[in-house]
């Protein structure tokens, strides 16, 4: 197939070449993808830079594409750059941020081509499943980083601890039923979310499966992220209507954000074990 790239696609090939390249894989990859060998290999690299022969990465990109283009028609040459663009995204998958994905998906479509055309659909299945496991890691990350946020501050802020704690479980129960494609509840709040969680999937069921106490645990914090949802709730009350939020007793509030901070990774456990599973009504 011939191929006429316009300058800004050949630019979006460049960056999203040289975000996901050491200078050490340019050759190689050139050549994969079917560079002149006797060209490619004339280009001497040396990691030292007093040498006469280094090459910075923005040096050796240049001399590639010039040695490219000056080796092939530019039909042929354009089809070479867009062979290595393929091996990447074949290779890297798993590791390319989506941002640079839609990046070089915009530089494409200047050229009136798509990821779909480089790769073939396997390779956009690849990428597109890669891309959802890091937005859903993504997504835990963020609950977790409002649990570190929370009991951080639980020396300093009490209020502001529960509240984030009581965010942070909020968010795992929505990312857990949005994974299984379950409605979320009406009202956007801690119990509601725990009873729904409750009432549509095998989470009292997994619990069961250790034992009497364990699910007597499991209930246990479940009423305790309650309690933590009204204290947090009052709390955030006050402070909007500009009163000062009373500051809860320092074990009320360890007691708080630890029940939401352990209620939220029994949860994320069960999602990223695979064991969380929707239940039929009745």
């Amino acid at each position: 197939m011939d191929f006429n790239l316009v300058s800004s696609t050949i630019g979006a090939i460049r960056e999203f070449i040289d975000s996901q390249t050491s200078r050490g894989d340019l050759k190689s990859l050139a050549l994969k993808a079917g560079a002149s060998s006797e060209r490619v290999m004339r280009i001497k690299i040396s990691s030292n830079m007093r040498d006469p022969n280094y090459r910075s990465k923005t040096q050796l990109m240049g001399e590639i594409i010039d040695a490219v283009y000056e080796d092939f028609e530019k039909p042929e040459a354009d089809g070479i750059f867009l062979r290595m663009t393929e091996h990447l995204l074949r290779a890297r998958a798993e590791w390319i941020p989506a941002e640079e994905i839609e990046t070089l998906e915009r530089g494409l479509a200047a050229s009136n081509l798509s990821i779909a055309q480089v790769t073939g659909p396997t390779g956009v299945q690849a990428l597109l499943e890669s891309t959802a496991d890091r937005t859903r890691i993504s997504e835990l990350k963020e609950a977790t980083d409002l649990l570190t946020k929370g009991l951080l501050r639980l020396s300093t802020d009490k209020p502001g601890a529960v509240t984030a704690c009581t965010s942070a479980c909020e968010s795992t129960c929505r990312i857990a039923l949005e994974r299984l494609g379950l409605p979320l509840p009406a009202r956007k709040q801690l119990p509601d979310y725990l009873d729904t969680l409750c009432d549509q999937t095998n989470i009292m069921a997994l619990a069961r499966v250790s034992g009497e106490e364990t699910k007597s645990l499991f209930g246990s914090l479940r009423g305790l992220a309650r309690h933590t949802y009204r204290a947090a709730h009052e709390l955030g009350d006050r402070h909007a209507q500009g009163e000062r939020a009373t500051d809860p007793s320092a074990i009320g509030a360890a007691l708080a954000v630890v029940s939401c901070a352990a209620l939220a990774t029994v949860i994320a456990g069960t999602i990223e074990r695979g064991e969380l599973e929707p239940v039929l009504p009745g």
